[in-house]
């Protein structure tokens, strides 16, 4: 399923264009990059986001038991379009940082704000089918 195109992304200027249709939900990297409303958000916010995510109940108890409580080893990683920082945030005790691929941004290093986007997941959905293999 190919997204949508957004109103709020102009057509023209090929960097936007191909961000917003090569990624699914990449559209909230460019918002957070070029939309005005936006321009504020700095790393500390993103990571704050992230602390205020509600996960499953059981969420930490499942994989305790998956690093624990197995005889073969397992490794999890995750792979999102959101940015990187919220994801690890809110999965800090749960998921090593290292092992979190989400969007990444350039931070200005006067103000702090985000003044580009780095990376962005291709395709999240079709990677994480093949991210499972033994170790």
């Amino acid at each position: 399923m190919r997204p949508t195109r957004n109103p709020r992304i102009p057509a023209e200027g090929g960097g936007a264009r191909k961000i917003a249709s090569g990624s699914p939900g990449a559209e909230l990297a460019y918002l957070l990059r070029h939309d005005p409303q936006f321009r504020g958000v700095r790393r500390e916010h993103l990571r704050e986001v992230g602390n205020r995510v509600r996960l499953k109940d059981d969420l930490n108890i499942f994989a305790r038991v998956l690093r624990e409580h197995l005889s073969a080893r397992f490794h999890s990683c995750v792979i999102s379009a959101s940015p990187r920082e919220v994801v690890q945030s809110a999965l800090e005790r749960i998921v090593p940082a290292e092992n979190v691929f989400g969007t990444e941004f350039a931070y200005d290093d006067r103000t702090g704000e985000i003044s580009g986007i780095v990376h962005v997941p291709a395709h999240c959905a079709k990677a994480s089918r093949n991210a499972f293999h033994s170790f």
